[in-house]
């Protein structure tokens, strides 16, 4: 059984490993440097077969106080994560990879700007890094627009786990689980919180900090990683109906987002996958989900009411454009370059 820690915790931050000993040191000192005191981490060590085992031992000896860590079997990191979430014990609970870190007054200023609006939920933005030449470099930076009503996280959707925050007594009660054996597993667990967070809000800054890896699950493109999408969209189909969501406040909502998931950060993945017959084959796919699930998506009243310029052109996507769609995006992808 894990240990529990005796100070009093404010923030509780969700970290699962996995081979990850040449970033594991800098994601676990921010955490230990954080200008807010009482954050604790909840390190589950995922199966790790490099020194990873032994920096999260070292760090638990040194601040004995500051962890709750667990072991298991190599099972992902939905599992991990899925297994830590009882354990925390902080007012608010977040999620860090463990190549990810976290500026040091990140958790200062998400916890206060929650507990003084008596938020549910609390996000920031991030800033995205690569691996380049052997060199890290920033490549962009996300903050997303104000976030005021728990519907504003449906048309700006960013799911990335490191820049949120959620109350815990509220995210335990909720039970709300990342879909375990699935890639972009995310994307279900962010989508399927929303409907259970009240008051909202934001701090308009890029707190966070990500590493990209060409062998990330985000990076290594296959046709069968890209199919994990419509694993991810089945869990959100289910989960809004076993629990009575797809009333007028959420359908139209969870519609947009799907829809905008499957045409937008799809297509994307799509245009990179080298064989052409498979991209057109994923592409078919793609608009077979969509008409079978969401066939009047075009007609989508958030659709329709968004001009900007990417709903524009997802509104106008076909199986046949489509093809000429994901081309472009894979020249954009090819000039931008690869990670290492």
């Amino acid at each position: 059984m894990p240990e529990r820690v005796s100070m009093e915790i404010r923030v509780s931050v969700i970290v699962p490993i996995y081979n990850a000993e040449k970033y594991l040191r800098r994601s676990l000192d921010s955490l230990i440097g954080q200008t807010l005191p009482g954050v604790q981490i909840v390190a589950v060590d995922d199966g790790s077969t490099d020194g990873s085992s032994a920096i999260l031992e070292e760090y638990v000896r040194n601040y004995p106080d500051r962890f709750v860590t667990m072991r298991q079997e190599n099972a992902g990191q939905a599992v991990a994560r899925n297994r830590a979430i009882p354990l925390c014990q902080g007012e608010y609970t977040g999620f860090m990879d463990a190549d990810d870190y976290a500026k040091p007054d990140m958790f200062e200023k998400l916890y206060t700007q929650a507990t003084a609006v008596y938020a549910d939920y609390v996000s920031c933005g991030y800033t995205d890094f690569c691996v380049k030449n052997g060199e890290e470099k920033m490549e962009k930076q996300v903050i997303p627009p104000a976030c005021k009503d728990c519907k504003d996280l449906y048309v700006d959707t960013y799911v990335v786990p490191l820049m949120h925050l959620y109350r815990t007594d509220l995210l335990q009660e909720a039970g709300v689980l990342f879909p375990e054996g699935l890639i972009y597993e995310d994307t279900a667990f962010y989508i399927n919180m929303i409907p259970h967070l009240g008051k909202v809000t934001y701090v308009n800054e890029a707190l966070a900090c990500r590493m990209r890896h060409a062998n990330s699950t985000m990076t290594n493109i296959t046709p069968d990683r890209v199919r994990n999408i419509f694993g991810v969209m089945n869990c959100v189909n289910d989960y809004y109906k076993n629990n009575r969501l797809l009333t007028d406040n959420y359908k139209d909502y969870k519609e947009y987002t799907c829809t905008r998931i499957l045409l937008g950060s799809n297509m994307d993945r799509i245009s990179q996958v080298d064989d052409g017959e498979q991209r057109k084959a994923l592409i078919n796919e793609t608009f077979d989900y969509l008409e079978k699930f969401y066939p009047n998506y075009k007609n989508n009243r958030l659709m329709k009411s968004d001009c900007s310029n990417k709903n524009k052109i997802l509104r106008l996507l076909s199986r046949s454009n489509c093809i000429v769609y994901v081309w472009v995006l894979r020249i954009k992808n090819m000039i931008k370059g690869q990670y290492e």
